[in-house]
Protein backbone atom coordinates (compact mmCIF):
# COMPACT_ATOMS: atom_id res chain seq x y z
CA UNK A 1 0.00 0.00 0.00
CA UNK A 2 1.08 3.70 0.04
CA UNK A 3 2.92 5.59 2.26
CA UNK A 4 0.60 6.75 5.42
CA UNK A 5 1.68 10.11 7.31
CA UNK A 6 0.06 10.66 10.29
CA UNK A 7 -1.46 14.02 11.56
CA UNK A 8 -1.97 14.92 14.87
CA UNK A 9 -5.30 16.51 15.67
CA UNK A 10 -2.92 19.91 16.59
CA UNK A 11 -1.89 19.98 13.37
CA UNK A 12 -5.01 19.52 11.57
CA UNK A 13 -7.02 22.09 14.06
CA UNK A 14 -4.41 24.70 12.69
CA UNK A 15 -4.30 23.98 8.77
CA UNK A 16 -7.79 23.92 8.94
CA UNK A 17 -7.86 27.24 10.63
CA UNK A 18 -5.26 28.84 8.63
CA UNK A 19 -7.25 28.29 5.68
CA UNK A 20 -10.69 29.49 7.22
CA UNK A 21 -9.63 32.33 8.93
CA UNK A 22 -8.53 34.68 5.84
CA UNK A 23 -11.84 33.94 3.94
CA UNK A 24 -13.39 35.79 6.72
CA UNK A 25 -12.63 39.43 6.72
CA UNK A 26 -12.69 39.37 3.10
CA UNK A 27 -16.19 37.84 3.02
CA UNK A 28 -17.29 40.21 5.62
CA UNK A 29 -16.07 43.34 3.35
CA UNK A 30 -18.15 41.90 0.61
CA UNK A 31 -21.59 41.21 2.57
CA UNK A 32 -21.18 44.69 5.40
CA UNK A 33 -24.20 47.27 5.03
CA UNK A 34 -23.44 50.68 4.70
CA UNK A 35 -25.78 53.05 5.95
CA UNK A 36 -26.92 55.92 3.95
CA UNK A 37 -26.05 59.37 5.18
CA UNK A 38 -28.52 61.74 5.49
CA UNK A 39 -28.28 65.23 4.36
CA UNK A 40 -29.49 68.45 3.53
CA UNK A 41 -27.68 71.02 0.83
CA UNK A 42 -28.21 74.15 -0.70
CA UNK A 43 -27.23 73.54 -4.73
CA UNK A 44 -27.62 74.95 -7.94
CA UNK A 45 -27.69 72.85 -10.60
CA UNK A 46 -26.19 73.20 -14.22
CA UNK A 47 -24.34 76.87 -14.08
CA UNK A 48 -23.84 78.51 -10.95
CA UNK A 49 -24.43 82.34 -10.99
CA UNK A 50 -21.66 85.21 -10.92
CA UNK A 51 -20.01 85.55 -7.57
CA UNK A 52 -21.18 82.18 -6.11
CA UNK A 53 -18.98 80.15 -4.10
CA UNK A 54 -19.73 76.71 -3.66
CA UNK A 55 -18.64 74.72 -1.18
CA UNK A 56 -18.29 71.59 -3.17
CA UNK A 57 -18.56 71.26 -6.67
CA UNK A 58 -20.43 67.55 -7.82
CA UNK A 59 -20.97 65.78 -11.05
CA UNK A 60 -23.97 63.44 -10.71
CA UNK A 61 -25.49 60.98 -13.44
CA UNK A 62 -28.90 60.46 -14.38
CA UNK A 63 -30.17 57.98 -17.09
CA UNK A 64 -26.86 58.34 -18.93
CA UNK A 65 -26.55 62.62 -18.79
CA UNK A 66 -24.41 64.36 -16.68
CA UNK A 67 -25.16 67.41 -14.02
CA UNK A 68 -23.59 69.46 -12.45
CA UNK A 69 -24.00 70.62 -8.61
CA UNK A 70 -22.73 73.51 -7.01
CA UNK A 71 -23.14 72.63 -3.30
CA UNK A 72 -23.01 76.20 -1.18
CA UNK A 73 -24.00 74.66 2.21
CA UNK A 74 -24.39 71.27 3.31
CA UNK A 75 -25.69 69.74 6.83
CA UNK A 76 -25.13 66.26 7.65
CA UNK A 77 -27.78 65.08 9.46
CA UNK A 78 -26.62 61.43 11.02
CA UNK A 79 -24.52 60.20 12.16
CA UNK A 80 -21.05 61.87 12.80
CA UNK A 81 -19.46 62.43 9.67
CA UNK A 82 -18.25 65.51 7.81
CA UNK A 83 -19.63 66.93 5.00
CA UNK A 84 -15.94 67.18 4.03
CA UNK A 85 -15.60 63.68 4.57
CA UNK A 86 -18.32 62.80 2.12
CA UNK A 87 -16.61 65.41 -0.57
CA UNK A 88 -13.07 63.71 -0.28
CA UNK A 89 -14.84 60.06 -0.34
CA UNK A 90 -16.12 60.52 -3.88
CA UNK A 91 -13.88 63.70 -5.45
CA UNK A 92 -11.55 61.44 -7.11
CA UNK A 93 -14.32 60.13 -9.54
CA UNK A 94 -15.13 61.34 -12.89
CA UNK A 95 -19.14 61.37 -11.47
CA UNK A 96 -19.22 61.42 -7.87
CA UNK A 97 -23.01 59.93 -7.50
CA UNK A 98 -25.75 58.17 -9.48
CA UNK A 99 -29.04 60.46 -9.05
CA UNK A 100 -32.07 58.01 -7.89
CA UNK A 101 -35.42 58.82 -6.14
CA UNK A 102 -39.03 59.01 -6.56
CA UNK A 103 -39.52 60.13 -10.69
CA UNK A 104 -41.29 62.90 -9.70
CA UNK A 105 -38.80 64.46 -7.12
CA UNK A 106 -35.69 63.41 -9.75
CA UNK A 107 -37.45 65.32 -12.16
CA UNK A 108 -37.95 68.51 -10.10
CA UNK A 109 -34.73 68.46 -9.10
CA UNK A 110 -33.34 68.20 -12.72
CA UNK A 111 -35.76 71.04 -14.11
CA UNK A 112 -34.12 73.62 -11.74
CA UNK A 113 -33.36 76.97 -13.81
CA UNK A 114 -29.77 77.69 -13.98
CA UNK A 115 -28.81 79.76 -11.54
CA UNK A 116 -31.41 79.12 -9.02
CA UNK A 117 -30.48 77.62 -5.64
CA UNK A 118 -32.48 74.67 -4.66
CA UNK A 119 -32.99 73.22 -1.17
CA UNK A 120 -32.03 69.53 -0.80
CA UNK A 121 -33.06 66.41 1.08
CA UNK A 122 -31.18 63.53 0.55
CA UNK A 123 -29.35 60.39 1.38
CA UNK A 124 -25.53 59.63 0.45
CA UNK A 125 -24.81 56.08 0.32
CA UNK A 126 -21.09 55.26 -0.58
CA UNK A 127 -19.51 51.60 -0.92
CA UNK A 128 -16.98 50.00 -2.62
CA UNK A 129 -18.82 49.46 -5.70
CA UNK A 130 -21.61 52.19 -5.96
CA UNK A 131 -22.16 55.84 -5.23
CA UNK A 132 -25.58 57.15 -4.58
CA UNK A 133 -27.35 60.39 -3.92
CA UNK A 134 -30.85 59.11 -3.11
CA UNK A 135 -33.30 62.54 -3.67
CA UNK A 136 -35.66 62.99 -1.06
CA UNK A 137 -37.28 66.32 -1.26
CA UNK A 138 -36.52 69.74 -3.02
CA UNK A 139 -37.67 72.81 -2.62
CA UNK A 140 -36.76 76.69 -3.98
CA UNK A 141 -34.73 78.05 -1.43
CA UNK A 142 -36.77 81.02 -1.35
CA UNK A 143 -40.01 79.17 0.09
CA UNK A 144 -38.39 76.53 2.08
CA UNK A 145 -39.14 75.88 5.20
CA UNK A 146 -37.55 74.23 8.32
CA UNK A 147 -39.76 71.28 8.43
CA UNK A 148 -39.25 70.79 4.45
CA UNK A 149 -35.90 70.05 2.76
CA UNK A 150 -33.84 72.53 4.93
CA UNK A 151 -34.77 75.94 6.23
CA UNK A 152 -32.70 79.06 4.86
CA UNK A 153 -31.80 79.80 8.64
CA UNK A 154 -30.30 76.55 9.70
CA UNK A 155 -26.70 75.29 8.48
Amino acid sequence: MGCVTRVSTPQLLLACLMILLPAQPAQARRLRSVAPIHIRMQTYVGDKPVGARPEFSWRVGFEGKRYQLHITKMLVLTGSTLPLSIDSAVSMYPVQFQLIGEKRTVQQFLSTPPGELVQVGAYVRIDNTSRYLMLDRVAPAATATPGSAGGASQR
